[in-house]
């Protein structure tokens, strides 16, 4: 007895010592792990973030696809208006390519001669809006020539008061000049310009664009107007190609 009666203030003081040292090591152990429970949680925070950013990016990109899916079915709806409107044979196409140079401005479309498309039809967009001629039709996929390409050519009219007639050309996929239009005639900016109806396969009215600007020098026989499209012929993705009636 008297032996544990003397080991006890030693105990005590023992624990007395030692006892700030377990606390520390026991607190920095507490720390240690909430330190990584800490990580741990930011981590699991981290990779849902990731993956709510992945769904966003998904959804928006949905949202996308299907607003351009209503904007080209909308398109197509008007355009059908048009020709129905106008008794007119049409086959709708999607715009799956576009060949671009100094002097060419082309599109591809997804149908052809199995669909009833020749060369020199006409395609349209919106209500009756000329895009340009099919150039080379395939059993399936056809070319359209763009209004600004440097070679195309359309006999059109002036929507004034004379129906001023003249020949409309591309400017190397920058802008249309319409082009032998009679000096005596009056023409000014923002008159529409239509197709005459001259060329086989292309009926009157079409629209070509308006004119922005009228060149005319005394004693020449001609003048000549600067014209704006109505559409940004890249933006559009559905066209209408006007067909032969059978």
């Amino acid at each position: 007895m008297q032996k544990i009666n003397f080991l006890t203030p030693v105990k005590d003081v023992t624990t007395t010592v030692f006892a700030p040292i377990q606390n520390f090591f026991r607190e920095a152990a507490n720390r240690i792990k909430n330190i990584n429970l800490y990580f741990k949680n930011n981590h699991r925070v981290f990779s849902e973030n990731e993956e709510l950013r992945r769904q966003l990016a998904d959804l928006t990109a949905e949202n996308l696809t299907l607003k351009n899916k209503i904007s080209d079915i909308e398109m197509l709806n008007t355009e059908l208006d048009y020709i129905k409107s106008h008794n007119l044979e049409s086959v709708p196409a999607r715009v799956i390519g576009f060949s671009s140079d100094n002097a060419s401005q082309i599109l591809i479309i997804n149908q052809g001669r199995k669909a009833g498309i020749q060369i020199g039809c006409p395609a349209i967009a919106y209500e009756g809006v000329l895009m340009g001629k099919v150039v080379e039709a395939n059993s399936n996929v056809s070319k359209i020539m763009l209004l600004n390409d440097n070679h195309s050519q359309i006999s059109a009219v002036v929507q004034n008061e004379e129906k001023s007639p003249g020949v409309v050309n591309g400017q190397y996929g920058l802008s249309l000049k319409m082009e032998l239009i009679p000096q005596d005639q009056k023409i000014s900016p923002d008159q529409l310009v239509t197709t005459s109806g001259l060329e086989q396969k292309i009926p009157a009215g079409l629209i070509i664009g308006k004119i922005t600007s009228v060149s005319k020098k005394e004693g020449e026989l001609f003048q000549q107007a600067t014209l704006e499209p109505l559409v940004q012929y890249l933006n559009i993705n559905v066209v209408s190609v006007i067909i032969p009636s059978k």
